[in-house]
């Protein structure tokens, strides 16, 4: 019992409670609270909305080549640094459809 109790202890203490990528995170531009190569980044308002976040844990990058084909490498707010973002989607424009 007293075995079973201190894996437990040790466990916990060895945990390091990281935000996974794509989970949501409090203050954009910190990397210590992501896992390693994220960053907790602020969502632009309709992403934020739409998700039910304001910030979210996404990979750092450098440029594009360093994010998926439909993200690109996009500046976080009050940094210098970078994370991949999922491109925008445009809105269909119905009246060019009417023609």
């Amino acid at each position: 019992m007293v075995f079973q109790w201190m894996i437990l202890v040790f466990g916990c203490a060895v945990s390091s409670g990281e935000v996974e990528v794509g989970s949501s995170c409090a203050e954009a531009g910190d990397t210590s609270e992501c896992v390693e190569g994220a960053i907790c980044t602020n969502l632009p308002g309709g992403d934020a909305q739409t998700l039910g976040m304001e910030n979210q844990c996404l990979p750092l990058c450098t440029d594009d080549d360093d994010c998926t084909e439909v993200e690109g490498c996009r500046g976080i707010s009050g940094t210098n640094l970078k994370s991949c973002q999922a491109d925008e989607v445009p809105e269909s424009d119905d009246a060019d459809a009417e023609g």
